[in-house]
């Protein structure tokens, strides 16, 4: 039996982004699209996500605000602000509240995200028990994939 792969909910305004990103992480994760902020919450109904990428500058609702209703629905999700442009204020705010865990600067090497799923995967099969900033246990499956996959 196939272990279960970490699932991944990609969330831009720009549909290019989306689709460019569910490429590069399907190879690695199961992952969903979702075009805004509203639709993203929709998805959440029926998508369990370990991990949460989110553009910050959205129409209708802010990348932001939909991460902090990502945090209150699913706690142990981590959460991930992508940025081409935002304030340096409200990025930092949005880390030190715990809005997001992970922020990523646009344009940023694709590497970089999986690098930092992989990274938090790790960090949270570390925890011996629940830590709100790192969410639930991963499961060990989800580490060893990454193990092989960096190798």
């Amino acid at each position: 039996m196939e272990p279960q792969r970490a699932r991944v909910l990609v969330v831009d305004d720009e549909p290019e982004v989306t689709h460019c990103l569910r490429r590069l992480l399907r190879r690695h994760f199961d992952v969903e699209i979702a075009t805004s902020g509203e639709e993203a919450l929709e998805k959440l109904e029926g998508f369990d996500p370990d991990v949460v990428i989110s553009d910050y500058r959205m129409a209708k609702m802010s990348g932001r605000d939909l991460l902090r209703q990502v945090r209150a629905r699913q706690p142990d999700a981590l959460r991930v602000l992508m940025s081409g442009w935002a304030e340096p204020a409200a990025i930092e705010s949005s880390v030190r509240d715990r809005t997001a865990n992970r922020v990523l600067n646009k344009p940023f090497p694709p590497d970089d995200l999986v690098s930092a799923i992989r990274e938090f995967l790790a960090e949270r099969a570390a925890q011996p028990a629940s830590d709100p900033h790192l969410g639930k246990p991963a499961q060990p499956e989800y580490i060893e994939e990454a193990g092989a996959v960096a190798r």
